[in-house]
């Protein structure tokens, strides 16, 4: 039994070997381009076609979906981000049922650990959650939880191949065997509109930090709340302004005064650890008076040594550019 685990249950995404993009004809393209610009180049998004931004995008977060995105991987996060961790927050909310939104949710394990701890079933203690997950790539992942009959210890992983599950059901060391769907829906938070005013919680935890348009996918998410929602965010990498009155105020200090003013239907919570919490105090829309204008790989030789050596590194974590709007 120990050396099928060993066989069948290290997914590549969560092996200790990086992925491996040598398949991909758009990563082999993008990596022409380089070379041919003799190594310099500006790592703009708008040096390449968006589509295939999004497609280099996708591959390169593969890390980031294999990482332990459970509910107390989360929590723990989120303490280190100084905010209250998931269960506080959904035992603080005080109701009998919460629809919980997580932006960028890999395999669905926050799913998997919710359904346990919170089950969305008659009968259950309150609060009773109601999981949903996007992610920029869809997927419907079979989570398996079975007894190791040898050494009794309780297992949980997720399987990918309907031979992998027939095997461990036919397998006489396995007992308890427990299996359930999880869907996980493909959205991009800065194309696709999410609901509006449909969920009580959404997390999404080290999320920002690969997206272009960071504040358009928070305007997003903070819309999708419902009023009284409680929006999660750590890490949301870094956020700059183009012709900013510097030294004057800092950016940190532009960006806050700006979400404050321009949207008193919610209150903001920064910390200094780089966690963010919004809550929707009433129904609105988030607005912002600024402009996207580019973003920038934070670490441009480390993001082109990975397109070289054909290895996923944590080179992606871009730098988001906004112009302010004129008053008129």
């Amino acid at each position: 039994m120990e050396n099928y685990r060993k066989r069948k249950y290290i997914h590549p995404a969560n092996s200790p070997e990086p992925y491996v993009l040598t398949t991909d004809p758009i990563v082999k393209r993008i990596r022409e381009i380089y070379r041919r610009k003799s190594l310099s180049f500006t790592a703009d998004y708008r040096s390449i076609s968006p589509f295939v931004a999004r497609i280099l995008s996708e591959r390169l977060n593969r890390n980031y979906t294999a990482m332990d995105r459970g509910l107390n991987s989360i929590s723990e996060e989120l303490r280190l981000s100084l905010l209250p961790s998931l269960g506080q927050i959904l035992i603080g909310a005080k109701k009998k049922k919460l629809r919980l939104l997580d932006a960028g949710a890999g395999h669905a394990k926050l799913g998997v650990d919710l359904e346990r701890e919170y089950p969305n079933r008659k009968g259950a203690v309150p609060p009773m959650v109601e999981y949903h997950g996007v992610d920029s790539v869809g997927r419907v992942v079979k989570w398996v939880r079975y007894k190791a009959k040898s050494d009794g210890h309780i297992l949980e992983a997720p399987i990918y191949l309907e031979s992998e599950l027939e095997e461990l059901k036919s397998d006489p060391n396995v007992s308890d065997l427990e299996v359930r769907d999880m869907y996980v829906e493909k959205k991009d938070l800065t194309v696709d509109s999410l609901p509006r005013e449909s969920y009580d919680v959404i997390t999404s935890i080290f999320v920002l930090r690969y997206i272009p348009d960071k504040l358009k996918a928070i305007g997003n998410m903070v819309d999708a709340l419902k009023p009284g929602g409680i929006l999660l965010l750590n890490d949301p990498g870094i956020i700059d302004f183009v012709s900013l009155p510097r030294p004057l105020l800092t950016t940190d200090q532009v960006l806050l005064n700006l979400i404050i003013t321009s949207n008193p239907h919610i209150s903001l919570n920064w910390t200094a650890k780089g966690g963010l919490l919004i809550t929707k105090l009433k129904s609105g829309r988030f607005f912002l008076p600024v402009t996207f204008v580019k973003a920038q790989l934070q670490d441009p030789a480390a993001f082109h040594q990975d397109l070289q050596s054909d290895l996923v590194g944590d080179s992606l974590r871009l730098t988001s550019f906004y112009r302010l709007n004129k008053k008129r």
